[in-house]
């Protein structure tokens, strides 16, 4: 049916045309923002799992700047431990030369006084972000965590995760009140066994390798260093000899950090011991490092020792003093040093296998960043190619669409004619 008061061809026209212009106005949305999802409206689903997935990169990113900050903390631990390594092998050198007959060896001592120095100095430096993990002070924890990981699951729970690093192998030097580090504590054995219980033949006891020995610090398990031993003189009665961080205080003053330097000194504490003890009739001696107990009365006489109880060990890096040793004495000592130098290789081992892990974990969650970045893009982002297209093929589909509405507009003209 043809009529004037309703054109049903200009209507159906119109409503093509203006699906035409929304159709071009929504590509012409996804050309200008890159998106084809851009709100909740044009997919409510894509758009909820591509802004959950863009919140959790940013948070993947700032793991990954978290990272470069332990990085940073961990080399320059590393870096300090290499550089402390470098001053032990100087002190080691130092020492092995004053090993030799007809050196002065308080000259070797003041360089190595200096090393020492440098050691402590290099351990305070190696601090980034106010992390030190060389040297403990107020709030110092033995494990570290390193944030390592964002993660969520399919239930949504977020979780954190971590790389955890145990710093009490790295810990050199201790501020707290009453701690230590491993280059304060005592390094060394115990004194069981260190002396011989049978009298011999020549009457006399022998305390065998007490060079270097130390006293009063306290030990890896916190409980003070002690010696004690019962003394037999000529079959007489048996009485126990102790010696603890106290008496050496009282020796030796506190100059001496309640050190025992060498055999000598020890055998200075003995016979204070043996003397506040009222034990008579024995003698000390030194010979050839040993602390040797022998009878007054001769061949008819006899020492016997037994009992030995005690926690002692040798001198810290920190209290190396070569002054008044022998070669044997700094033969130990150079021992201690070596001892110190692996501790140091094992510690800086440990920090290289930290630092490797964080490399990986870095270079894993740059490859994650860049996949979630490409799965949201998929879900999401416009196809430029196909939008232009589709633009072309809309703006084409406008100008038709206009030309109909045009035809149909003019189709009651064209009736108007028949009535002339």
């Amino acid at each position: 049916m043809t009529s004037v008061v309703t054109n049903s061809a200009a209507m159906t026209a119109l409503r093509t045309l203006q699906a035409t212009n929304a159709s071009i106005a929504d590509t012409q949305g996804h050309i200008s923002t890159g998106y084809r999802v851009a709100e909740a409206k044009d997919n409510a689903a894509y758009w909820s799992i591509a802004t959950t997935m863009r919140s959790d990169a940013k948070s993947i990113g700032a793991v990954q700047d978290a990272l470069g900050i332990s990085s940073a903390i961990v080399d320059t631990a590393y870096t300090g431990l290499v550089s402390i390594k470098d001053a032990l092998d100087e002190i080691k050198s130092k020492m092995t030369a004053a090993a030799q007959e007809g050196v002065d060896k308080s000259k070797i001592q003041d360089e190595i006084a200096q090393l020492q120095d440098q050691i402590r100095s290099i351990a305070d430096s190696a601090s980034f972000a106010g992390q030190n993990w060389l040297v403990a002070s107020d709030g110092y924890s033995s494990t570290n965590s390193l944030v390592s990981s964002f993660s969520r699951n399919s239930s949504g729970d977020i979780a954190i995760g971590s790389i955890d690093v145990d710093l009490s192998g790295l810990r050199l030097f201790d501020d707290r009140s009453g701690e230590r580090g491993s280059f304060e504590l005592l390094d060394g054995g115990s004194l069981a066994g260190g002396l011989d219980g049978a009298s011999s033949s020549f009457n006399r006891a022998v305390a065998g390798d007490f060079k270097a020995f130390t006293l009063g610090w306290s030990t890896v398990d916190g409980s003070a260093s002690e010696v004690s031993f019962d003394i037999v003189v000529d079959g007489g009665a048996s009485t126990t000899i102790s010696i603890d961080a106290s008496d050496v205080l009282a020796k030796f003053g506190p100059d001496a950090h309640q050190l025992v330097a060498n055999v000598d000194d020890f055998q200075d504490l003995v016979d204070d011991a043996l003397s506040t003890a009222g034990v008579t009739g024995v003698t000390t001696s030194v010979e050839r490092g040993e602390l040797v107990f022998t009878s007054d009365s001769g061949g008819s006489g006899s020492v016997a020792i037994s009992n030995v109880t005690g926690e002692g060990s040798r001198s810290s890096i920190k209290s190396i003093d070569i002054t008044r040793l022998d070669a044997d004495d700094i033969a130990d000592f150079i021992v201690t040093v070596d001892n110190a130098i692996s501790d140091v290789v094992s510690a800086a081992a440990t920090l290289g296998a930290v630092q490797n892990r964080i490399d990986m974990q870095t270079e894993f969650l740059s490859k994650l960043t860049d996949t979630i970045d490409t799965g949201v893009g998929i879900l999401v982002d416009a196809e430029m190619t196909e939008e232009s297209t589709r633009l072309k093929a809309l703006q084409t589909q406008q100008q038709l669409g206009v030309q109909a509405l045009s035809i149909a507009n003019n189709e009651p003209q064209v009736l108007l004619s028949l009535f002339r």
